[in-house]
């Protein structure tokens, strides 16, 4: 196999894939950019919560 076979048959692999799972990820990133006003507090919050656990317990081992 030359290197442009090799080349041209990632590049089918990958549009397949693309093309098969563009349908499913488009609903995903349409749900995600939906609910994202939904789910942005509650993430602010958690991220908020796993900060301020590691900065106290990085307090704690210091």
């Amino acid at each position: 196999m030359t290197n442009t076979t090799v080349t041209n048959s990632i590049l089918n692999l990958l549009w397949t894939v693309l093309v098969k799972f563009s349908i499913p990820t488009y609903k995903i990133l349409f749900m995600v950019f939906l609910n994202l006003e939904l789910v942005m507090p509650m993430l602010k919050k958690c991220i908020l919560k796993n900060l301020a656990l590691e900065n106290i317990s990085s307090s704690y081992k210091k």
